[in-house]
């Protein structure tokens, strides 16, 4: 057992099932505030965003973990890497949701015309709905060219399915777990690579 798993994430989950609220209130926003930082600039840093935008997705991230915690998600972090990447990924697909979500939830009254521009998502072009659509595209592309890659970061890193889980689903049945090991890393890598484009 790590000591991610010994001193933080055991004790947290023991805490919550005790019923023991105080305790558990405690030691989660202590393991949460203690990635805040560094995810909401990776967040800001990518989408060229407002530090209230990122924060915004990093609360979101940490609603879901509370969630999937109080519905009694089975979820297992080793090492806090593991958490990170867990939150990390949350967060970001947030964002890209929100940035997606926006052309068509911007407040437009005819009348006035626009009387809403999001002024935190700074994109490169200065026309924010062309960058908006093009970022749309783009995702919607690598989604769609990597429909099995996504499927499986998600079943493996978002739902924290073991790879035995994985292989129990019918597409799977028919992969070595080691198969699915270096498909995931593949998936991964591609990912990081988009992500940095």
């Amino acid at each position: 057992m790590s000591s991610f798993e010994e001193k933080i994430w055991y004790p947290l989950i023991e805490a919550f099932e005790h019923g023991k609220e105080k305790e558990f209130e405690i030691m989660f926003n202590r393991l949460c505030n203690k990635f805040h930082d560094k995810i909401i600039d990776i967040i800001k840093f990518k989408f060229s965003c407002h530090v209230e935008m990122a924060t915004d997705c990093y609360h979101e991230a940490i609603l879901v973990l509370l969630l999937n915690i109080n519905n009694r998600k089975e979820m297992y972090f080793k090492t806090e890497r593991d958490f990170f990447n867990y939150m990390y990924v949350i967060t970001l697909r947030k964002a890209i949701e929100f940035i997606i979500r926006v052309p068509s939830t911007s407040n437009i009254d005819k009348a006035e015309g626009i009387t809403f521009v999001p002024k935190y998502l700074n994109q490169p072009s200065g026309n924010l709905f062309k960058d908006l659509y093009d970022g749309k595209n783009d995702i919607e592309a690598f989604l769609k060219s990597e429909l099995e890659s996504v499927k499986l970061l998600e079943l493996r890193i978002i739902k924290n399915y073991s790879y035995e889980k994985i292989r129990s689903l019918a597409e799977y049945s028919n992969y070595t777990k080691e198969s699915l090991r270096q498909k995931v890393s593949r998936g991964l890598k591609k990912y990081k690579e988009f992500i940095k484009e």
